[in-house]
């Protein structure tokens, strides 16, 4: 399953939540006016990335009385001329539309795991704590992240992964100036239960057919 896609030779990408078929619909949109996107007006309400994603989302038909699919996730564009890039949040839900927004430096959680409590808030003091007592090393800050976000997570229940729909595994990326890295990996193991039979597994992170994907 397609977690991150980017367009125009890398310069813009997105990190994707919510409905699989609602972000595979709305590329085409996307494409539609790359022309037109810069990175000034790529995170602007009612800017070009915005209006085509809303003309897209507000036609969506949604049956009377059922639950309205909601999809969005974080954008990332960098230029490379200028060295600068910018980052921003989208938030889409199925016949109302879509806001961009964009985003200052801090702790940002989309998709499924809004769900984790408090996740943002117990984020944001380890990061903050993190950064005060030592000085900035950014392995050091993933590292710490990462163990914030799988105590959160442990804390749900035994079967908090499959409950939430979460991934085991966590990937990083990293964003300076014109220059945009998410490094592979591959993770094979199994799991043992006296009440079940032995299960595998087997974890890829690596880009696919011009898409950074995670495959399960």
């Amino acid at each position: 399953m397609s977690k991150f896609i980017y367009l125009k030779d890398k310069q813009l990408g997105f990190f994707k939540a919510g409905g699989v078929k609602l972000w595979e619909d709305a590329v085409p949109f996307i494409e539609s006016v790359l022309h037109e996107i810069t990175i000034e007006n790529v995170a602007l309400q009612e800017g070009p990335l915005q209006l085509a994603l809303q003309r897209y989302t507000e036609a969506i038909a949604v049956e009377r009385g059922k639950p309205k699919p909601q999809y969005g996730g974080i954008g990332v564009m960098i230029d490379e001329n200028k060295g600068i890039n910018t980052v921003f949040k989208l938030d889409g839900k199925a016949s109302e539309g879509l806001r961009v927004a964009a985003l200052n430096d801090g702790i940002v959680v989309i998709g499924s795991g809004k769900q984790i409590p408090k996740i943002e808030e117990h984020l944001g003091n380890l990061l903050d704590k993190h950064i005060a007592e030592h000085s900035f090393n950014l392995p050091e800050v993933v590292s710490v992240l990462k163990r914030g976000i799988l105590e959160q997570i442990s804390r749900c229940g035994a079967s908090a992964y499959q409950k939430l729909g979460i991934s085991p595994v966590i990937a990083t990326s990293q964003l300076e100036k014109k220059h945009f890295t998410m490094p592979g990996f591959e993770i094979k193991g199994s799991t043992f239960s006296t009440n079940a039979p032995r299960r595998d597994y087997h974890y890829s992170y690596k880009r696919i057919k011009n898409k950074a994907a995670k495959t399960l």
